[in-house]
């Protein structure tokens, strides 16, 4: 047992940086049931590779033959320091980079810049929620992506969003329905108030603040594919999942990403967790704790087989 002192005051590791990460500035959180504070800014030079093989990623950006070797050899020979750097490179500093040692070089090539350059390229134009999470800021994972993407139209208004900012001055449990403002947009549990008091914060931040500058120099403005935040205005009824809430686990015969745009393009959400709102779990192989929380809950649980008799014309 750890005995303080009396008059002792504890030691806080937040007090102690000032709320702040000491390599970048950007301000720190500390997720639930965990000890560890941790950065939020997805341009923190400390964490440069972590957040460029995160940011390149499939469910990302998809940024082509851009691995894990190729983030820590631009880290390494100085040529990036945050994910956004990468609009800098040149066909020639990427053809020469030296993905060996100096005893054994290897060189990245022709081919490999040019399909890199052609994967960013490409990314500009990828929707809001995928720069979203790409941006890998924590508890913003692809469910509470592609929920603040239906929220928002683009990324210039996420920093100024009246949603997030009433989703963290209201406290009461049941916001989302007793605030006038809010209850219109029908917000699923994926964004709540640690999501948007995470978001807000880093935006407001140097380090987001920084960020937001690099996307207008670069002239990015990610916009949504999925952009409708009052639902009720739309006409949804005819869809077949309209108004039905799924969670996807286990391992399916069909990708899970492809599976999700067919639940949401018939009218559908795809959540990230279950509860008693959840409509039905899509439950393959290996479900887990997601479909033993549905049994409990006494939520339906679908195989692939039973999905697809559902979303199949009559």
């Amino acid at each position: 047992m750890i005995r303080h002192a009396e008059g002792a005051i504890p030691f806080s590791l937040y007090d102690s940086v000032g709320g702040k990460c000491p390599s970048c500035g950007g301000p720190i959180s500390q997720e639930d049931g965990f000890v560890a504070w941790r950065c939020t800014n997805f341009q923190c030079p400390a964490q440069a590779v972590t957040h460029i093989k995160h940011f390149a990623g499939r469910k990302a950006l998809d940024l082509e033959s851009l691995g894990e070797i190729v983030a820590e050899a631009l880290v390494r020979h100085g040529h990036c320091r945050t994910p956004l750097d990468l609009f800098n490179l040149t066909e020639e500093i990427l053809a020469n980079l030296n993905l060996g040692t100096e005893e054994s070089p290897r060189r990245f090539g022709e081919k490999n810049a040019a399909k890199v350059l052609a994967a960013l390229e490409t990314a500009k134009t990828k929707p809001l929620h995928r720069w979203l999470y790409a941006m890998g800021i924590r508890q913003l994972g692809e469910s509470a992506a592609k929920e603040l993407s239906r929220l928002h139209q683009s990324l210039a208004e996420i920093p100024d969003s009246e949603i997030l900012s009433q989703l963290l001055q209201d406290t009461r449990a049941d916001a989302k329905k007793k605030n006038e403002f809010l209850a219109k947009f029908s917000i699923t549990g994926d964004v709540g108030p640690a999501v948007a008091e995470t978001i807000l914060s880093f935006f407001q931040s140097e380090a987001g603040q920084h960020a937001m500058s690099r996307f207008r120099e670069i002239g990015i403005n990610p916009v949504s594919e999925n952009y409708l935040p009052i639902p009720a205005e739309a006409d949804l009824s005819n869809l077949p999942l309209a108004g039905k809430t799924f969670v996807i686990t286990g391992t399916l015969s069909m990708d899970r990403d492809a599976m999700k745009a067919i639940i949401e393009s018939k009218g559908g959400k795809v959540s990230g967790s279950v509860s008693a709102k959840t409509s039905y779990v899509l439950a393959g192989e290996g479900g887990g704790s997601k479909r033993d929380k549905a049994e409990q809950l006494g939520v339906p649980i679908l195989t692939g087989e039973e999905f697809e008799k559902m979303i199949s014309p009559s």
